[in-house]
């Protein structure tokens, strides 16, 4: 994960068999810098910068091509699962006219979603609405009870449908979290809040920042690897709205 807003999420790795540097762009793997032995990491984060982007145009064509292939599928679903949080939400709907604009309206005690769909097609402007609203219902109050556990202290939350970061953590200490986040696992979830908060301490990807999220997430290593394909956990529904 990167701090920077337009710069999507890479990982720098050394290969053996690397005899240059390089950059790899695939929808399994995401972006990896490669790096031969004895060449420093701090390389590795000086040709992303430079190559941004073409990173960035990459990622997004590698995107585009992959919501084509879902839009044959994809449609309004029956349910919504927030596996972060173990809410699962029913979804009801009416057609509306063409001319009408679409809702969604949220029954929380009832578990249900309504939804209104001018002609059947799925509300994209509200339902990117109501996911933020969801993301700063169920993952600020989250994120806060963390910072509290690790007396650490941010200046304020944002909840945002971004194309590319899971999360990120700005200079001025803001913090903005996807609200695909809601649909992770809630080991990734929380995984990617506590990274966020890290950077509180440490404004790199430095040894002392891994050493400092490891202590306040044992096992991080391994969950960042998690969190590279964790776009397999987000319905192709809310990959479509998002493109919208």
């Amino acid at each position: 994960m990167t701090g920077q807003s337009d710069m999507p999420a890479y990982l720098v790795r050394v290969s053996a068999r690397a005899r240059r540097p390089s950059i790899r762009v695939t929808p399994r793997r995401g972006v990896e810098i490669v790096l031969p032995r004895g060449m420093s990491i701090e390389h590795g984060h000086a040709l992303a910068a430079r190559r941004r982007e073409w990173i960035r145009q990459t990622v997004e064509r590698l995107r585009l091509r992959g919501l084509a292939a879902w839009e044959q599928t994809a449609g309004i679903p029956d349910d919504i699962c927030f596996q972060a949080t173990g809410t699962r939400l029913t979804v009801t709907g009416r057609t509306l006219p063409a001319d009408q604009a679409g809702y969604v309206r949220d029954s929380a005690e009832e578990g249900i979603v309504h939804m209104g769909c001018p002609e059947g097609a799925i509300p994209a402007q509200a339902l990117h609405g109501w996911l933020i609203n969801q993301g700063r219902k169920h993952l600020s109050p989250w994120l806060s009870a963390l910072a509290m556990a690790h007396d650490l202290r941010y200046q304020r939350v944002r909840v945002a449908g971004q194309h590319t970061l899971w999360g990120s953590c700005s200079a001025r200490g803001t913090i903005s979290l996807n609200y695909r986040l809601l649909f992770m696992p809630p080991r990734l979830a929380r995984y990617v809040m506590l990274h966020e908060l890290a950077h509180l301490v440490h404004r790199n990807h430095s040894r002392r920042f891994w050493a400092t999220l490891e202590t306040m997430c044992p096992g991080a290593a391994v969950l960042d690897r998690e969190l590279r394909s964790g776009a397999r956990h987000v319905p192709a529904w809310v990959e479509m709205l998002r493109s919208r």
